[in-house]
């Protein structure tokens, strides 16, 4: 498989078991980051009901004809 032979298989053996673990490694600790950033989004949410409350302050808002919206020129 490699052209390698001895010390020098071995040593590129432990080269590619290495980068494949630490992109193995960076890569949890990128979604270990992630889900952490959307569990806060998503807790504040929750608590705060930021989205909802500017949906809530828009009920009203729209122009209607007869329950229709109109048409903005």
């Amino acid at each position: 498989m490699l052209p390698f032979e001895g010390e020098a298989l071995e040593n590129a053996s432990t080269l590619i078991l290495t980068f494949i673990t630490m992109t193995v490694v960076y890569f949890v600790f990128l979604l270990f980051i992630l889900s952490n950033v959307v569990l806060y989004y998503s807790c504040l949410e929750a608590k705060e009901a930021i989205q909802l409350l500017q949906k809530i302050e828009q009920i009203g808002n729209t122009k209607r004809i007869r329950g229709i919206e109109q048409e903005a020129l």
